[in-house]
């Protein structure tokens, strides 16, 4: 009875372990998708963040910094992406 206890055990960690590695190279994926999907571009001699090489926001139009706002947006990308894909 112990060994098959034990084997229920490492068949139990195992499955935990799998669900946390394949989790994480999700979010990994998500995060190079919102790296390679947002980015800053420059259109008609201005820099405008971008959605796949497309402009979108003049930053000229923004308060903050667009580096920061850029990274925010990609955040929030990766975490639309987690929600509905």
């Amino acid at each position: 009875m112990k060994f098959i206890e034990s084997a229920k055990q490492w068949f139990r960690e195992k499955k935990a372990n799998l669900k946390k590695k394949l989790e994480e190279r999700a979010d990994a994926r998500r995060k190079l998708s919102a790296e390679l999907e947002l980015d800053i571009r420059e259109f008609d001699g201005e820099l405008h963040i971008s959605y796949n090489n497309i402009p979108v926001v003049n930053i000229h139009h923004l308060n903050a910094d667009c580096v920061d706002v850029l990274l925010v947006s990609r955040e929030t990308l990766v975490a639309y992406k987690k929600k509905f894909n």
